[in-house]
């Protein structure tokens, strides 16, 4: 059983706590698994399971997640080596450009531009 304090923090922070029963040889609830108390969350923790271990005072705790795999973002990238770039018109293209003469600009001023 939690200790009623714990329980408020718990109920504060908008958190349901899944283990209802002891998961220590004593009787006491010392492990948790936790999620928001919202409905979307209702599927998130199923089949928790608690066994007893023989090698700890701690019983195991087991449950399934319902979380989606989601699927990687592929993201693409060029560049080209600056040993092959062409230095001159790089230096021309800069010159030109409206940011490079306009120095008074503040910074909302070079995003607009």
């Amino acid at each position: 059983m939690l200790d009623p304090h714990a329980i408020d923090v718990l109920t504060q922070y908008g958190l349901r706590q899944h283990v209802t029963g002891p998961t220590h040889i004593s009787g006491n609830t010392l492990d948790l698994i936790l999620s928001r108390d919202e409905q979307i969350f209702e599927q998130l923790v199923s089949m928790l399971a608690v066994e007893s271990m023989c090698f700890s005072d701690h019983h195991l705790l087991t449950c399934h997640l319902g979380v989606p795999l989601l699927q990687p973002v592929t993201m693409t990238y060029t560049y080209q080596s600056l040993r092959k770039i062409h230095t001159a018109a790089y230096s021309a293209d800069i010159l030109q450009s409206r940011l490079y003469g306009e120095l008074e600009l503040d910074a909302d001023g070079y995003v607009d531009a």
